[in-house]
This record gives structure tokens, C-alpha cells and sequence, in this order.
């Protein structure tokens, strides 16, 4: 019901702890309960409390470790560092503390597991895996160690269908010569700037990959940018259907992303699109961005030069909530706007409105 619209998935992915969806959904179910006695005791039962629980809350004593039997989502996040409230001495010491809390609960019916720590992930979902058997979504924050994603990892947790990670945290990486088929992630965040990564990308199968996120590599050459990015979509390309390249130097897309993402429909990318896809080519939204520049004495927003021209094209997304609340400052857009409606193309913002819709 209510509570239920929470894991709805959108793209781009959120990939902090963000709880504000949570609270405007506990909000809606306040209002809910005033309509009349039936929905009061509905709401407030058991099924629809904690159904966001915060592991710091049950350590510290403010929510009952019992409520992880009702959690849908729960964070893993810990104290930040010089608080009041934090009390572990160590990343190792927080990882240690959640497990023992899970293992004491027994099972609980966890789909979206956030903020997992890279330390000791493995052990995580080797816990994970016996107590948290709906488990399908994972997002790890950005950390001060790398975390490698053995074949393990998926074993632990069969049913997972999203895995996100924060840049240059998580690596694939799979024994030499062996070829490891991930049957049922559908949803995939990860860098690509590593050359071990790059390797290890050959050494993974993912059939059943749509969604596919990349994060920005840090080289100083752009040539190997380039080749890391055309190398990990060349392994991970081939069904994604809705993909997003990495913020880099480099000013153009690659022009074997039509190729290598044959089944792309949803395309988000900060570089120039110069490329036309081939006439069959699904592609049918572009997702472009639209950031603010600093420069001497004044700022400006500024996003392509013009809107890219594909045969299919049904959608321009300006990639960012209040590109409309901005349009003052960014008169060009009244261009883009008679452009795409001379095209028959919707232009929209993050959130999904036209202009006219939001004016």
C-alpha cells in the first residue's frame, strides 16, 4: 500500500542514505489516518511501522532490534566520526556490532539493504544470506577501502536484482580463466577506471543486466579513459537498456556505445552525443545534463550546445530537478523548448515535467 510505493525503483539511483522519500511517505500515512477509525487502525498496526529501521537506532536503544522483523529497508550507516553518538571505535567494530544484532533477531524480511560498508562486505552478505532471504537491493557508500565483489558475493545472495556502490568502491573480480554468469541483477552501479577492473569485466556474465550506471574514472590520459570505458561496456553493454556513462574529460561519447549497447533505449551522459545511432538502433530518450559553471565575476548554466538529432527520438530529459525554476537565468531553453516541439520530441526535467506542465 502506502509504504509499498518506497521501492519503487527510479534512474538515476540514489546512492546516499537519502530517507526523505521514507518520511514523505510516513507523512502521507499520518494524513491517512485522520480520514477515519477504519484507516486509524489499519495505519497504525503493525504492518506499516518500522518499515525503515536504522541500525544505529536499534544499537543505541531508541528502536527495539525486533523491529528489523517488519523492516523493508534498513540502513547500515554508522555514526559519523566525532559525534556524540559514535561509539564504535571501528569500521570493523560497526560491521561486527550489525551482524550480531541480525544474528540475535533471526530471520527478517529486509529488500533494500543501504549504506553496507565496504569493510568485511563478504561477511555481511555471508550474514546477509541466512537472515535476510528477500534481500534484492544493496547500495554500498563511499569508503576508504576498495571492496572486491567475488563470485561469492552473488552466491551469498541469489535474489539480489540492484547492486550501487559510491565511485571506485567496488570491483568486480573473478578467479583467472573462469566465467562467472550473474543470473538476476538487473541493476548495476560500479567504476570502470581500474586496469585490474578492466580485466576482471571479461570474466563476468550479466544476462539479465538493464540498467547499468558507471562511474567517472580517474586517469590523467584521456586514451585510457577511453578504452576503459569501451572495454567494460564491451562486457557489460549488451542488454542494458538504460545506461549511464561517467563524468569525465572526455568531450565526446564514444561512438562504439551504439554498437556495444545494442538494446540501449535510455541513454544519460554528460559528453557530446556527435554519433548518430544506426536506423534500427531502440534508442528513444537522452538524458542531458544541465549544471552551473563558475567562472571569474559570475556563474552561468550550461548544458549542449544543441539538442543531438536521432531518427527514434521521443524524449530530451534535462537532467536536473529545477532546470524549469532556472530558466531565467538560462533563456536558451526557450530554444530547446520550440525545438523539440518542431521535432514532436517531449523535453522534461529530472522530475519528469514539461515546461508547460510546470508553468
Amino acid at each position: 500500500m502506502v509504504a509499498d510505493n518506497y521501492y519503487r525503483q527510479k534512474w538515476p539511483p540514489s546512492h546516499s542514505n537519502e530517507e526523505s522519500e521514507y518520511w514523505a511517505i510516513e507523512q502521507t500515512k499520518t494524513e491517512l489516518r485522520t480520514v477515519c477509525s477504519s484507516w486509524n487502525s489499519l495505519l497504525q498496526g503493525e504492518r506499516y511501522s518500522h518499515r525503515f529501521v536504522s541500525m544505529l537506532d536499534v544499537h543505541y536503544g531508541y528502536v527495539p532490534a525486533d523491529a528489523l522483523k517488519r523492516a523493508g529497508r534498513v540502513s547500515f550507516r554508522p555514526a559519523a566520526r566525532g559525534t556524540p553518538r559514535e561509539g564504535i571505535a571501528s569500521s570493523e567494530g560497526w560491521v561486527s556490532r550489525c551482524m550480531e544484532i541480525i544474528e540475535a533477531v533471526g530471520p527478517i524480511p529486509m529488500r533494500i539493504a543501504t549504506e553496507i560498508p565496504s569493510v568485511a562486505l563478504q561477511d555481511f552478505c555471508d550474514t546477509l544470506s541466512s537472515h535476510a532471504p528477500s534481500l534484492v537491493t544493496v547500495t554500498v557508500p563511499r569508503g576508504t577501502s576498495t571492496a572486491f565483489i567475488f563470485p561469492a558475493t552473488f552466491e551469498s545472495l541469489p535474489n539480489l536484482r540492484h547492486l550501487h556502490s559510491a565511485p571506485s568502491v567496488l570491483q568486480l573480480n573473478a578467479p583467472p580463466g573462469a566465467t562467472v554468469e550473474v543470473a538476476n541483477l538487473v541493476a548495476l552501479t560500479i567504476g570502470c577506471g581500474h586496469e585490474s577492473l578492466r580485466v576482471n569485466h571479461q570474466r563476468w556474465s550479466f544476462p539479465a543486466l538493464e540498467t547499468l550506471r558507471l562511474w567517472s574514472m580517474d586517469h590523467p590520459e584521456e586514451e585510457a579513459r577511453m578504452e576503459g570505458l569501451v572495454t567494460t561496456l564491451r562486457a557489460l553493454g549488451k542488454n542494458v537498456r538504460t545506461l549511464e556513462l561517467p563524468t569525465s574529460e572526455m568531450e565526446d561519447m564514444p561512438a562504439e556505445v551504439w554498437s556495444l549497447c545494442p538494446k540501449v533505449e535510455r541513454l544519460f551522459t554528460s559528453h557530446q552525443v556527435r554519433s548518430i545511432p544506426p536506423p534500427n538502433h531502440p534508442i528513444h530518450t537522452i538524458g542531458i545534463p544541465f549544471v552551473r559553471e563558475h567562472h571569474i565575476g559570475y556563474d552561468e548554466w550550461t548544458t549542449y550546445p544543441h539538442i543531438p538529432e536521432f531518427p527514434g527520438l521521443r524524449t530530451v530529459v534535462i537532467n536536473n530537478p529545477r532546470a524549469w525554476d532556472m530558466i531565467d537565468e538560462a533563456n536558451y531553453l526557450f530554444g530547446y523548448i520550440r525545438d523539440c516541439h518542431s521535432r514532436g520530441v517531449r523535453l522534461e526535467d529530472a522530475n519528469g515535467f514539461t515546461y508547460e506542465e510546470r508553468h
